[in-house]
C-alpha cells in the first residue's frame, strides 16, 4: 500500500510540471489571437504566421495536458454498463478499459514516432515560419507513450491518491 502511494505521489509531482508550460502555450495563443484580431481591425492586416503560431500552441497545449488528464482521470466518462464502479465488475471493467487504452494510445505513439523519423529525414516544415514538423511529432509521440504508460499503471491497479487522510501509521512521501 505504501509503495503504491509513493508511486502515486511521485508521478503526480512530475506530471504537475507539465501544467505550467501547457498554460503558457495557452496564454501565448490568446495573446497572438487577440493581437491578430486587433491588427485586422486597426490596420486591415493580420499578423504574418499567426495561424501557424496558434496551431503550434494548440498542439503543445493539448499534448502537454494529455498525460496529466490521463493520470487524473479527468476526461469525459459515459457510464453505460455499471453505475457502481466500486464493485467487482466495475473494477474489472476499469482495468480492461485501461489495458485497451494503453494498447491503442501506445500504437498511436509508435505511429507518430515513425512519422517524426520520416519528417526528420525529409526535413518537413509547415506554414509561414517553416516550423519543423519532426520535433512537434516527437513531442506528441512522447506524450502518447507517457499516457499509455499511465493507462498501463492504472490497469495494474495503481491509482491517483487523493489528498484525504492516510491510514494509521502512514506518512506522505
Amino acid at each position: 500500500m505504501r509503495q503504491a502511494r509513493s508511486v502515486s505521489f511521485a508521478l503526480e509531482r512530475r506530471l504537475n510540471r507539465l501544467i505550467l508550460p501547457a498554460g503558457l502555450f495557452l496564454f501565448a495563443m490568446m495573446v497572438v489571437t487577440v493581437g491578430d484580431v486587433v491588427a485586422r481591425k486597426l490596420i486591415g492586416r493580420s499578423i504574418p504566421g499567426a495561424i501557424d503560431l496558434v496551431s503550434v500552441g494548440f498542439l503543445l497545449t493539448l499534448t502537454l495536458s494529455l498525460p496529466v488528464i490521463t493520470w487524473r482521470e479527468s476526461h469525459f466518462v459515459l457510464e453505460l454498463f455499471n453505475p457502481d464502479p466500486s464493485g467487482v465488475w466495475g473494477r474489472l471493467r476499469r482495468r480492461m478499459v485501461a489495458v485497451i487504452a494503453a494498447v491503442v494510445v501506445g500504437i498511436a505513439g509508435w505511429s507518430l514516432l515513425r512519422y517524426a523519423a520520416d519528417a526528420w529525414y525529409y526535413q518537413d516544415v509547415m506554414g509561414y515560419f517553416q516550423i519543423p514538423v519532426a520535433p512537434l511529432a516527437l513531442v506528441i509521440s512522447i506524450s502518447l507513450f507517457l499516457s499509455a504508460a499511465i493507462f498501463a499503471l492504472q490497469a495494474l491497479g495503481v491509482r491517483r491518491v487523493f489528498g484525504g487522510p492516510l491510514p494509521e501509521g502512514e506518512d506522505r512521501p
